[in-house]
């Protein structure tokens, strides 16, 4: 018995390991964590920290914010049960980054998880799409749609096909949607 009291580590799991969430949603990191017989949940530190290209900062221990007037950030678990996990409400740009839950035993063992990478999508709005209507096309119609970003998994598209020749115009906010003589493809927009 005296071998097996000896040999138990101390065992952190945390989840996910990596998140992406939109600008405003809420995000909750998990971390459960126990430690060796004869250590008392309650004598220990929990640690929360973000790694980004910023470097590495404290964003929470012991349920207390690291960040100055910082209320969207805390610790949802119950640290006398082994539940450790972190909260953040309303998530922005600058919350993205690894997230790593450390926790710091009273005989000085210190367990870190493997870290959960948060990525944050931007909440980009609407956009406008003008392009004349009926048979004279003297007639302008306008729609607001959601704004997106173009990536391999996720074009920005736009069918054009009951007017011919289309052409597009990016400017700002705005994408308009001309009639004109000469097609244009992407490499041409503006």
């Amino acid at each position: 018995m005296d071998f097996w009291m000896k040999t138990w580590q101390p065992f952190l799991s945390q989840t996910p390991e990596k998140e992406k969430a939109k600008e405003g949603e809420t995000m909750v990191f998990g971390c459960q964590y126990h430690s060796p017989q004869g250590s008392s949940l309650n004598n220990l530190t929990v640690k929360w920290y973000k790694r980004d290209g910023k470097g590495q900062k404290v964003v929470m221990e012991n349920n207390v914010t690291a960040l100055e007037n910082n209320t969207r950030i805390f610790m949802t678990g119950n640290l006398s049960e082994g539940d450790a996990s972190l909260t953040i409400l309303k998530v922005t740009t600058s919350d993205h980054g690894t997230y790593y839950c450390q926790v710091i035993l009273s005989n000085g063992d210190v367990v870190t998880g493997d870290g959960t990478k948060l990525r944050i999508q931007r909440a980009l709005g609407k956009i406008l799409l003008c392009f004349l209507k009926n048979a004279f096309r003297d007639f302008l119609e306008c729609l607001q749609v959601d704004q997106g970003c173009q990536t391999p998994d996720n074009p920005l598209s736009c069918d054009v096909s009951q007017l011919f020749p289309p052409s597009l115009k990016w400017g700002g906010a705005f994408l308009l949607l001309l009639l004109t003589h000469k097609p244009l493809g992407f490499k041409d927009l503006d």
